[in-house]
């Protein structure tokens, strides 16, 4: 450690102790650890003089002092700050779009088709990423610190680039759980889609950015728990963050393919050279032991035959890219999954929320993650339950639960204002930590608990809804009727530990570089072998 750096930390620790901010317990070793500490003659502390003991207490003083500075600029700033910048850029269309009355898609297709407009994206492009890129390497902390001390629910969005324009998720979300944490979509643009032809990559800026501008009045709402919240992915911004999400992510890729073909392949490679071999989709089909693994869309009711034909030979996807050939179809449909799956649980884990999904095909990949974490697992725990929760709420023997959707962002500011819907809201964040707390022996019963409560509280929800709509009864001074729609809400969680979450934070801190996901793996076991608890794959919700 850097000796100024010590002084700083050593010099915190004692005004703490003189101020009594600190109090430490008696201890005959701390104490003589204490008066060991000396000043060397230039007036900075002796490193020599501070042992393991006097530094572990200097550091983590010096953590708790960075939190408190950190929670000093205010989460409304920040959001601010950065929902102006967006403006900045494209203001302009965002107030047209309004006026015109049209949508994101509308617009950024009109954008995109400007060859004009295109050759100044070129030119632009790299430097709104080095604002958005800068503005999250100075304030991704302040975001992450404010979302820490947050004791409500918090809903981590994922699955997706951002939530579709089509409807607003906080419309239908936002008076069930407490807070809706959405990535920044045009920094995942700018860092994730850079390498793909100019004229796409301008066309998902604009729809996403435009998109995001459309939650301004939500995320700077005067309300004591805040409604959403933009958050950035730590993985753009941080190279070994990024290189353990593809390593966690290729290894449940491998799970993926062992399923999918009915394998034990041992490593990505393997598999891949067993995949090179097939000429054309009937190999691939007849290859297949479960052939609804190979899941490119889950609402798509075209032959999977076609469906790999069309994947493998076109030339016009989203990503500028075409595999020319059969056998490079599986490896980029599972990963670029498993890494939607694998950072939004990763993200609900930094912000301490749960992982949103609204998207079909990307809650069935999460499912089938948090299954070969189980397996996983199982392997080294033969005793331990192999075990996925995943249930859909049902009211009065119906799959469909009457919901409020589609609330105006005015009347949903003012909903939260008066306090709608809290004690359901207190009920839900209560059932997902009572699950998320649960050990993997009770948490089949701990589920059955909470869904069983959550049914009540939903089906007392709905019996009010029904009740104020058909009388004509104001809901808090506001008529409701055309907001209440039908829609499920699904829960899921695994069973057993995620290994990869129990060591993802050392594995960050660490100045050596990423593990490999076989490290990490192997650090998991070390930790199951140690008796410690690992930390699961927190509970999800589906809406649809």
């Amino acid at each position: 450690m850097d000796r100024d750096e010590l002084h700083r930390r050593i010099v915190l620790l004692k005004e703490a102790l003189e101020s009594g901010k600190l109090q430490i317990p008696r201890s005959d070793e701390i104490r003589n650890s204490l008066l060991r500490i000396r000043i060397a003659p230039d007036g900075k502390v002796d490193p020599e003089s501070v042992d393991s003991i006097a530094r572990s207490m200097a550091g983590a003083l010096a953590m708790m002092k960075y939190q408190e500075d950190l929670l000093k600029v205010p989460l409304l700033d920040v959001q601010q700050a950065f929902l102006d910048g967006l403006e900045n850029i494209i203001g302009d269309l965002f107030k047209e779009m309004k006026e015109r009355n049209a949508n994101p898609h509308q617009v950024a297709t009109a954008v995109a088709a400007s060859d004009e407009t295109v050759e100044w994206w070129k030119k632009t492009a790299p430097e709104i990423e080095a604002w958005i890129t800068g503005f999250w390497k100075t304030n991704a902390e302040v975001v992450q610190a404010h979302l820490s001390e947050l004791r409500g629910s918090k809903a981590i969005f994922g699955g997706d680039v951002f939530p579709s324009y089509l409807s607003n998720v906080a419309s239908s979300v936002g008076l069930y759980m407490d807070t809706i944490v959405l990535p920044d979509p045009a920094f995942r643009v700018v860092a994730k889609f850079r390498g793909i032809r100019p004229k796409l990559h301008l066309y998902h800026f604009v729809k996403h950015a435009l998109n995001a501008l459309t939650y301004r009045e939500l995320a700077l709402a005067d309300v004591s728990q805040p409604i959403v919240v933009f958050a950035p992915d730590g993985f753009y911004l941080d190279e070994t963050e990024h290189k353990l999400l593809v390593d966690l992510s290729n290894s449940d890729v491998v799970q993926h393919l062992n399923a999918i073909f009915g394998k034990k392949f041992k490593t990505l490679e393997a598999a891949q050279k067993f995949m090179s071999k097939f000429r054309n989709e009937s190999d691939l089909l007849e290859a297949m032991s479960a052939p609804d693994r190979l899941l490119f869309d889950i609402e798509c009711r075209e032959p999977l035959a076609d469906q790999i034909r069309r994947f493998a030979g076109d030339s016009e996807t989203d990503f500028g890219f075409r595999t020319g050939q059969t056998a490079g179809v599986v490896y980029p449909c599972a990963l670029g999954r498993m890494l939607q799956a694998n950072e939004t649980v990763m993200k609900s884990t930094r912000y301490q929320g749960t992982p949103l999904i609204d998207a079909p095909t990307s809650w069935q990949y999460l499912l089938w993650k948090y299954e070969y974490d189980c397996k996983r697992q199982e392997k080294k725990i033969p005793d331990l339950k192999n075990l996925v929760i995943s249930k859909a709420l049902q009211i009065a023997g119906s799959d469909r639960l009457g919901l409020l959707s589609k609330v105006p962002p005015k009347a949903l500011i003012e909903l939260r204002k008066q306090g709608a819907l809290r004690e359901l809201r207190e009920i839900l964040h209560k059932g997902l930590t009572d699950i998320d707390a649960a050990d993997e022996r009770s948490i089949a019963d701990v589920a059955r608990r909470v869904i069983q409560n959550l049914e009540e509280a939903f089906d007392a929800h709905q019996r009010e809804l029904k009740k104020l709509s058909s009388a004509r009864k104001k809901f808090f001074g506001l008529d409701i009727a055309p907001w209440i729609v039908t829609g499920t809400i699904s829960i899921a969680s695994a069973a057993s530990g995620n290994i990869p979450l129990a060591v993802v934070s050392a594995a960050l801190g660490t100045s050596i570089g990423a593990p490999s996901a076989r490290d990490v793996w192997e650090r998991g076991e070390e930790l199951l072998r140690e008796g410690k608890r690992l930390k699961r794959s927190p509970a999800a919700i589906f809406l649809n």
